[in-house]
């Protein structure tokens, strides 16, 4: 009987570390993963999951000026910049991005440098830095930068 309760207790301990070992990710895979995000949704010339990439001060900067420019496109021309934005990314291969290739995640507390090669549409290759921030377990974009 003692065995019993001995083996249960032990499956249970081992189901409970299987499936929680499973579930974290690394800082690195939650960065990769972000940037993998940004890539796709930019792509796709969906503008709100492209901010949402972002931390919480450069969005919230970045929607303050597409509300300020809806307002003015709509009352202008009658549209928003978020359709804009969707037409640019279907109407210019060159605008696609290709790959991210990072080639450096160096991580400092809450804060990450993203060294890495941005493929365009066109074949062009740019060196990018980015700078992200650790934001409530999980990591944004602040900044992109050519080097």
């Amino acid at each position: 009987m003692k065995l019993k309760k001995v083996i249960c207790i032990f499956c249970i301990f081992l189901s409970f570390m299987m499936t929680g070992c499973s579930s974290v990710k690394s800082n690195e895979d939650l960065i990769q993963d972000k940037l993998e995000k940004f890539c796709v949704s930019y792509n796709a010339g969906d503008l709100e999951p492209v901010l949402k990439c972002f931390d919480s001060e450069t969005r919230r900067l970045y929607e303050t000026a597409v509300k300020i420019g809806n307002g003015i496109a709509s009352n202008e021309w009658g549209i928003e910049l978020s359709d804009l934005f969707s037409l640019g990314s279907a109407l210019s291969e060159d605008a696609t991005i290709e790959n991210l290739n990072i080639t450096v995640i160096n991580i400092d507390g809450q804060e990450a440098s993203i060294e890495g090669d941005l493929y365009l549409g066109d074949g062009v290759i740019c060196q990018v830095e980015i700078a992200m921030v650790e934001e409530n377990g999980d990591w944004f974009m602040q900044e992109i930068n050519d080097v």
